[in-house]
């Protein structure tokens, strides 16, 4: 029989191990929240980020994206330079979706940011000034923001570069390469006025930029190409087949477009303007005009910018466009996060699209933009970047169960959450 003393220490000890193996609540140990909106140049997007840790040992699933609604606003804010006062109008159906989203009491030390990109970069300066200048006034008013916001920098307009090196943080988070030794992804990303390209560059070059990510510093190229995203591009295109048919000035003119499936005859907009554009789906006639507009090779950086644009090297993801354009030609699986794409896989998937009958398109708005988008995006692979034929990518929309994008980078960088 065990005596009395040789009793009180066995609970003890049971007392301390069963303590020890009780799970403890991550909320209770380290809750914290973040807002960015996303003023892009369609609309400004709402995201909310939870982090149920902090510091250099931060995870993926120590961090949550959460759902609000609404989490858009149209159009893109730049759409408010003729009216600036319009912007709490405008922002404050999503700042009281974040209200509803956040706990109350944890408000008052929530970060929040409004980071512009290409759309707010092609609006003049006063004017962008004057919608940046609302927004800090409405995030300024704690009777209608209650969140932290600390500094007009918070709200600005983003360079592309900037947001290059975002997207590259948000990438190399998710795949946990700042835990890895030295192996990090590329990022590509194609958006509707801009694209970005970052990659580990270890080279000098003008490009390059120091990033200090978790505790160590990596050499990263970036570049943005401003009027070189789809929307633009396209615009671009429709813009130069019209002057080549002599129908700029002339509006019963019909165009014939080498990038539209035949079948296909809509009014389409351009620099202001509006014709009749009829598809021929000449595949070869499309790429020359995007060579010939985009990726022309004189030592000129205006007028030919992807002149010094170095051949990517390493891994890549590829989103936003990327994503968007190569589902539409059935080059990618929509719901696979490990697509793989080649500029071979992309030369035949485009090809294959344009030869289809307009007609026999599945119907939805952005059907008639594909056969455009599938060559820029062959001929930016090939002229662009350099591939080789047979190089993958990776292209997908998310990545870990986040969205992929630059603004989960966005808020690691200007927040002290990965800091110890």
């Amino acid at each position: 029989m065990k005596t009395f003393l040789e009793q009180v220490v066995l609970c003890l000890v049971c007392f301390t191990c069963a303590t020890q193996s009780l799970p403890v609540s991550r909320d209770a140990v380290h809750t914290e929240y973040a807002i960015l909106f996303d003023a892009g140049s369609s609309g400004t997007r709402l995201r909310i980020y939870q982090f149920l840790a902090s510091g250099h040992s931060l995870q993926p699933s120590d961090v949550r994206e959460l759902s609000s609604s609404p989490d858009k606003a149209e159009p893109g804010i730049s759409d408010l330079a003729d009216d600036p006062s319009r912007v709490e109008e405008y922002m404050t159906p999503l700042l009281e979706s974040a209200k509803k989203t956040i706990p109350e009491d944890k408000q008052a030390s929530t970060p929040i940011f409004l980071f512009a990109t290409a759309g707010m970069r092609l609006v003049p300066q006063d004017q962008a000034d004057a919608i940046l200048n609302e927004v800090r006034k409405l995030f300024n008013d704690k009777d209608k923001c209650p969140f932290m916001f600390q500094d007009d920098n918070d709200a600005r307009i983003i360079t592309g570069k900037t947001e290059g090196i975002y997207a590259w943080v948000t990438i190399n988070f998710l795949v946990g390469a700042y835990r890895s030794k030295g192996l990090t992804y590329g990022s590509l990303d194609l958006g509707g006025a801009s694209q970005q390209n970052a990659w580990k560059f270890n080279s000098s070059h003008p490009d390059v930029v120091v990033v200090d990510f978790s505790g160590k510093k990596y050499k990263v190229f970036a570049r943005s190409y401003l009027g070189f995203g789809q929307d633009q591009a396209r615009e671009r295109y429709l813009g130069v087949i019209a002057q080549k048919e002599n129908c700029v000035k002339n509006s019963e003119c019909v165009v014939k477009s080498p990038c539209h499936n035949k079948g296909f005859k809509e009014s389409l907009k351009f620099d202001g303007q509006e014709r009749v554009f009829e598809g021929t789906a000449d595949v070869k006639n499309c790429r020359k005009i995007i060579r010939e507009v985009f990726f022309c090779h004189s030592p000129n950086v205006l007028k030919c910018p992807f002149y010094d644009q170095p051949k990517l090297k390493g891994r890549f993801y590829g989103f936003s466009s990327f994503y968007y354009i190569l589902t539409g030609i059935d080059a990618v699986c929509s719901d696979c996060e490990n697509n793989k794409v080649t500029r071979r896989k992309v030369d035949l998937y485009s090809k294959s699209f344009c030869g289809k009958d307009y007609d026999d398109l599945e119907k939805n708005p952005y059907a008639k933009n594909h056969c455009f988008g599938g060559n820029f995006i062959y001929e930016l692979l090939t002229e662009g970047y350099r591939l080789g034929p047979y190089k993958e990518i990776r292209v997908t929309n998310s990545l870990n169960g986040f969205k992929l994008g630059w603004t989960l980078g966005a808020v690691l960088k200007n927040t002290d959450i990965m800091k110890e």
